[in-house]
């Protein structure tokens, strides 16, 4: 029995390891964002809607660069851009410090 709930706990750290590693949002060109998180050496997730999407990292000429075939993240610096089937979708991206407030969003009119 104790055979196997040790690989079972050291499984799960390993996925809340990933889950807890910290949010790098991107702010791009005309209003696009990007949100992602390192899990490992090799890959990262994309945020995409309310689920990650895993891209390992595929060998690029300079910088960063993670794709499955049809999402590519290219990152150099504190710079990159999102590409998704061959269009890129998000340009001129730069990585926002930490400390960096969000902007919330408001209400359009006032409630009385």
């Amino acid at each position: 029995m104790k055979a196997f709930i040790f690989p079972l706990l050291f499984a799960s750290s390993l996925t809340m390891a990933a889950s807890d590693a910290p949010l790098q949002r991107y702010q791009c060109d005309e209003g696009q964002s990007f949100t992602l998180r390192l899990t490992s050496p090799d890959s990262l997730e994309l945020l995409s809607g309310w689920t990650f999407q895993k891209l390992p990292q595929v060998i690029s000429a300079s910088g960063a660069k993670y794709s499955d075939g049809s999402t590519t993240v290219w990152l150099k610096g504190q710079g990159g851009f999102l590409e998704v089937d061959d269009v890129i979708v998000a340009n001129n991206c730069t990585l926002l410090s930490a400390d960096e407030p969000l902007n919330p969003i408001r209400a359009t009119r006032r409630l009385a």
